[in-house]
């Protein structure tokens, strides 16, 4: 596969956040047994990364699997378990059926917040 500049601008993007948003407090939070997920949904939310293989229609970038591939590539390199898990199972499991097989008041009413972060 030839990846394009638009894969090489999520890959900075998610490099980006996972530098900035998580892996400088991955030890406190494992200190307090939590995680902020609902904080780190609004911020990926804000960024696109929620939505990158989702319907433009329902806010996603509507971009193809490979670019969800490369944000699942880099959220990895969180330096816990707990924050790659999260963002997996909300883009790759919780969204697909109902990105493909919601009525249009579901997606508005689960997806839409969903992929702007502010429904975890």
């Amino acid at each position: 596969m030839q990846f394009t500049e638009e894969h090489n601008e999520i890959r900075r993007t998610v490099q980006s956040f996972v530098t900035n948003e998580i892996n400088p407090f991955v030890a406190d939070w494992e200190r307090d047994e939590l995680l902020p997920a609902s904080e780190l949904a609004r911020k990926a939310g804000a960024l696109g990364l929620l939505g990158i293989n989702k319907d433009p229609g329902v806010g996603g970038l509507g971009l193809d699997y490979s670019y969800q591939a490369v944000f699942a590539e880099e959220i990895g390199t969180a330096h816990d378990g707990s924050t790659p898990m999260f963002f997996g199972v909300q883009t790759m499991m919780a969204t697909p059926a109902l990105g493909t097989y919601g009525s249009d008041d579901l997606k508005a009413e689960f997806l839409v917040p969903q992929i702007a972060g502010e429904r975890v």
